[in-house]
């Protein structure tokens, strides 16, 4: 195997952990929307008792679901304005510009919306461990 084709091989293992860690952050972002808005519609009073015993940390918890998907949104929007950018660059071999703006966004927002997924998970999950833990 030439070190073309291995590099071409681990380029393409990375587009696939990417797109898999990316698809994982969106699908947690939108499971905490969920979960906090079933919480605080629901008419339980196990699940109300999470509500009243750390409201906060819950409300947080959804707003951090929330970021994620909006970092995911702007995440594409960014790669899509690269994606336009480079296929503008004849003359560089269609090459993106990883300077520009939306090249940065666009690996920014990959980074936050994972660390706003983590984070939202694990306030999530401390407002319903201390939940059960007091009843």
């Amino acid at each position: 195997m030439t070190d073309s084709e291995k590099r071409t091989t681990v380029l393409e293992e990375k587009r696939h952990v990417s797109s898999k860690i990316s698809d994982l952050s969106r699908y947690i972002g939108f499971g905490l929307v969920a979960v906090v808005y079933t919480i605080l519609t629901s008419d339980s009073g196990a699940l109300s008792g999470i509500y009243e015993s750390k409201n906060e940390l819950l409300l947080l918890a959804g707003f951090f679901g929330v970021l994620t998907i909006v970092l995911d949104y702007t995440q594409f929007l960014a790669g899509y304005f690269a994606v336009q950018a480079a296929l503008s660059n004849e003359i560089d071999g269609y090459r993106y510009d990883d300077k520009s703006i939306s090249y940065r966004f666009r690996r920014l927002a990959f980074g936050l919306k994972q660390i706003t997924a983590l984070v939202g998970a694990v306030m999530l999950l401390f407002a319903m461990s201390v939940s059960i833990i007091q009843t």
